[in-house]
């Protein structure tokens, strides 16, 4: 008659999930090789950097730098790209091979630049095939990021989506003045079209970025965060090469160079992480909002554009103010998704508190009560019959020779019988009582308002009910099974003692047993023992339980 162990805390999917993305994380960190690539990557910038220190005011050697030299990382990283969409699965490696084409797309406009500063003097046309490279690069970025930043629900994705569009608004309503216009004064001819694609490019990915990068992840691995941090380095090189080209003339030795290979050598490192650590980007459950301040930032632009135009021109043009009006109406569709949003997952909250609890009571085995719950029951009843006078009385079961089933046909069969009985019992009982496993082979009934004389006919009606028909287990014949069953019960209007009552069922059980198992036995009178007087399974001393 063994008592087993309370059933440890089931650990949910996300949970198993956010532990094994800590456990990555901190392989992560504590791997050799990836700080040695870090090392290695901080070396190549600074190396590069003194070059371009050095090449200043040498046309030959800037030449080199800018052309050749910068080719080095960009051709590593598209090789590492290709390699780690090898190497991965899933979502991941449709990531990795929309990162690859980027990258391969970067290292052929870079060719381009390359020939063209070695075989024209002035620089090659404009715009020119490297041009479409490096726009096709961006374009690929895209989705690259919207894919390792995926699984949020549609809400999300929805807000994400708005949030995009609002920070994209704010900052183009800023960047337009700084950036676009000046490049369009002259006229909207091809090459000013192309320029303006630049910063425009990079202003959808670093929208894209917030909406997907920090609307409701809470554990994001480091290839993605490092990708991420790469291209939000591109981006704000991109931007300072805008407004380089509109104030002044760029060149192979400009400084702007070293922001690009910092970006080469992040994709570098995040596909040596990626090839030696996978996993995916979680999504939380509790939305902390992260991505509501950058709305405001964009807001603050717009506040701050309106402002300006009102102190210089005494009035607001009527693009500031319709840009104005989408943010507005943004913020308040932002509102009713976010409250939206809040709901869903108060619901799925609630469900899993629920499911929580419902795991905490129950055996996972056979989906009765489990043992801390019947002992909680058997405690509040005890109180409740005390203080009204009612009767009320138990039922323990333990199934004769359980070990020998378990020795003979294997622990799935055993499971399978205890799985059965607990299905008969739970037929068996009224629907009031309340019926748990105890532990091991043992089952025990909690019996509402019934004395020892009422608990005695159940507990002979589940005796029957088990030894009367065979129970199937898998890859086996049917088994017979009987059991030995312990009752207890208080009288009306007498204290009740919850483990005073435990020990006398327990007692009655332990009687049950030594007397030739298969019947009930009560802890103040004995009930008939079966009529054949057989047992269902043949015994020896060393196969008794």
């Amino acid at each position: 008659m063994d008592r087993a162990r309370a059933a440890a805390p089931v650990e949910t999917s996300p949970e198993r999930q956010l532990r094994q993305q800590a456990e990555l994380r901190r392989a992560v960190l504590s791997d050799r090789v990836c700080w040695a690539a870090a090392v290695l990557g901080m070396l190549w910038l600074g190396l590069y950097a003194a070059a371009t220190a050095l090449s200043q005011g040498d046309e030959g050697l800037t030449r080199f730098v800018g052309s050749i030299l910068y080719l080095v990382p960009v051709a590593a990283a598209a090789v590492a790209c290709g390699v780690t969409a090898r190497g991965t699965r899933g979502r991941t490696r449709t990531m990795w091979r929309f990162l690859c084409a980027s990258s391969a797309c970067w290292l052929a406009g870079d060719v381009c630049w390359a020939v063209y500063a070695y075989t024209t003097p002035d620089g090659g046309p404009d715009p020119s095939i490297a041009d479409v490279a490096y726009l096709a690069s961006n374009a690929l970025t895209v989705p690259a990021i919207v894919i390792g930043f995926g699984g949020a629900h549609l809400l999300r994705h929805a807000r994400g989506l708005l949030d995009a569009t609002l920070v994209a608004v704010g900052l183009g309503a800023v960047g337009w003045p700084l950036l676009i216009a000046p490049q369009l004064s002259g006229g909207a001819d091809l090459a000013a079209l192309v320029s303006s694609a630049y910063p425009l490019l990079d202003l959808a990915i670093l929208a894209i970025m917030v909406a997907v990068g920090l609307a409701g992840h809470r554990m994001v691995p480091y290839p993605v965060l490092l990708i991420a941090a790469a291209y939000l380095t591109a981006t704000i090189s991109d931007g300072w090469y805008t407004y380089v080209t509109v104030v002044h003339e760029y060149s192979d030795g400009s400084w702007l160079n070293l922001g690009y290979q910092a970006e080469a050598v992040l994709i570098l490192l995040a596909a040596l992480v990626a090839v030696r650590h996978q996993g995916e980007a979680q999504v939380t459950r509790i939305d902390r909002d992260v991505t509501f301040p950058a709305v405001l930032v964009a807001a603050f632009a717009v506040a701050t554009l309106i402002g300006v135009e009102q102190a210089h021109h005494q009035r607001i043009g009527s693009g500031t103010l319709a840009v104005a009006a989408v943010l507005f109406m943004g913020l308040l569709v932002r509102q009713m998704l976010s409250t939206r949003d809040r709901t869903r997952l108060a619901r799925e909250l609630h469900a899993a508190l629920r499911e929580q609890e419902r795991l905490a009571v129950t055996d996972p085995l056979t989906g009765l009560y489990n043992r801390r719950f019947f002992q909680e029951m058997l405690a509040d009843e005890s109180e409740r019959c005390t203080r009204s006078g009612q009767p009320i009385a138990m039922v323990i079961l333990d199934l004769d020779h359980f070990k020998g089933i378990n020795d003979r046909y294997g622990h799935p069969a055993g499971d399978a019988v205890l799985v059965q009985v607990a299905d008969r019992l739970r037929q068996t009982v009224r629907a009031g009582d309340v019926v748990a496993r105890f532990g091991g082979e043992e089952f025990v009934c909690l019996l509402h308002d019934a004395d020892e004389t009422a608990a005695l006919d159940l507990a002979e009606r589940l005796r029957e009910t088990l030894r009367r028909t065979p129970i199937d287990i898998p890859a086996g014949p049917a088994i017979s099974v009987t059991a030995s069953v312990g009752v207890a019960g208080t009288p009306s209007r007498t204290t009740v003692d919850p483990a005073r009552l435990i020990a006398e069922a327990d007692r009655a059980l332990y009687r049950a047993k030594r007397d030739g198992r298969d019947r009930v036995m009560s802890a103040h009178r004995h009930a008939a023992a079966p009529i054949d007087g057989e047992t269902a399974w043949p015994v020896t001393s060393s196969t008794a339980s």
